[in-house]
């Protein structure tokens, strides 16, 4: 359990860094910014982000991770698993919403779509990082859990 922890807690950080670093690029002048920004109808100069928009990114990268982890820890896998999970999680959770809220607030669709593409990224990598470790995982979990199906046939 020990090493299951920290474990959980290394990928946790690293899901945090990686969507950090994904949103620095994805709203960065030369590659989306300018575009996103005029799409407000602002400048990258007026968009300045502040220590709160970070500690709410940071808090919304952990949830994020929290949930992917429980999701895949529930869930069972098979092959293409992780596009399918990334693919529904953002489409019945993020474009929705995200498109609709912007609708209501009368931002231009194109400032939804650029924030929904690079919410299905940070969806997408979160759960590349929840599958890294799957397999020392499962079985980590598996000998924790003594109604485990390894350990119920064992015993018929």
């Amino acid at each position: 359990m020990h090493n299951l922890r920290y474990e959980l807690h290394y990928r946790g950080i690293a899901c945090i860094i990686l969507t950090q670093l994904l949103g620095f690029l994805f709203y960065h002048e030369k590659i989306l910014g300018q575009i996103w920004a005029r799409s407000w109808g602002k400048t990258l100069a007026d968009l300045q982000p502040t220590p709160l928009h970070f500690a709410t990114s940071i808090l919304a990268s952990l949830l994020l991770f929290l949930g992917m982890e429980w999701l895949f820890q529930n869930a069972v896998l098979r092959k293409g698993f992780l596009f399918t999970v990334s693919l529904m999680v953002w489409m019945f959770f993020v474009a929705g919403t995200l498109v609709t809220h912007y609708k209501f607030l009368n931002l231009a669709l194109s400032t939804a779509i650029i924030d929904a593409i690079k919410e299905f990224f940070c969806i997408y990598l979160t759960g590349a990082i929840v599958l890294l470790k799957r397999e020392s995982l499962a079985d980590s979990m598996d000998r924790m859990n003594p109604y485990s199906r390894s350990k119920v046939k064992a015993n018929r």
